[in-house]
């Protein structure tokens, strides 16, 4: 008897969910493609030399509560690696037969490594961002630039 019972309130719970979807959708207008109309205001994508945005900051307080740090230990710790993203995509984009990987390891040390030599330019592109490191307060400044490592990412 009880597991009827229990299917019984399992299905009306299924179909209380289903109605309230129904009316949240006929509450939009009750057609999915209208929602999907929405006007979002046009807004910049953040560059790579950008501090965190606000949503990224809203993360970061996540972070730092769920992690039990500051939020300016989280900011200094994770807020710059959006930019670290996009200077190795810069990067790959630039010298797509050179460039052999980029990394964040767990001891917090930061590498971008290349097929051979590093190629010109690339010192003063990863010196300008560590600046920018710098300037965060961020623990971990130093980007190695690793050679000769024998194979480009894309090959």
């Amino acid at each position: 008897m009880n597991r009827v019972r229990v299917l019984v309130a399992t299905f009306g719970l299924a179909v209380l969910l289903v109605a309230a979807g129904l009316g949240f959708s006929m509450a939009q207008g009750g057609d999915p493609e209208a929602a999907a109309e929405i006007d979002l205001p046009d807004v910049a994508a953040p560059g790579m030399f950008d501090r965190p945005t606000p949503a990224e900051m809203r993360d970061l307080e996540t972070l730092a509560e769920g992690r039990g740090i500051s939020v300016q230990e989280a900011v200094d710790t994770y807020g710059w690696r959006r930019g670290f993203s996009q200077l190795a995509q810069e990067i790959a984009a630039s010298h797509p037969d050179s460039f052999a990987g980029a990394g964040i390891e767990q001891d917090g040390s930061i590498w971008i490594a290349f097929k051979e030599a590093v190629p010109p330019g690339v010192t003063s592109l990863v010196e300008q961002f560590e600046g920018m490191l710098l300037e965060l307060g961020a623990s971990s400044t130093r980007i190695d630039l690793v050679p000769d490592r024998g194979f480009p990412e894309r090959g």
